[in-house]
């Protein structure tokens, strides 16, 4: 059975919301403001590059 999560370091996490602050329009400078975009933009996508 495959797992429903992946492992991700907490560097891997700041990076994907550091992609996600740089590249949205929004202020997402405040935490409930990043939680209230991700929930009203489900289909966001960040490249993570683990190179």
């Amino acid at each position: 059975m495959e797992q429903p999560f992946i492992e991700i370091t907490a560097e891997e996490l700041a990076m994907l919301i550091g992609g996600l602050y740089y590249s949205s329009e929004e202020d997402l400078s405040d935490t409930e403001d990043l939680i209230k975009y991700l929930e009203e933009h489900p289909n966001q996508s960040v490249f993570l590059n683990k190179n």
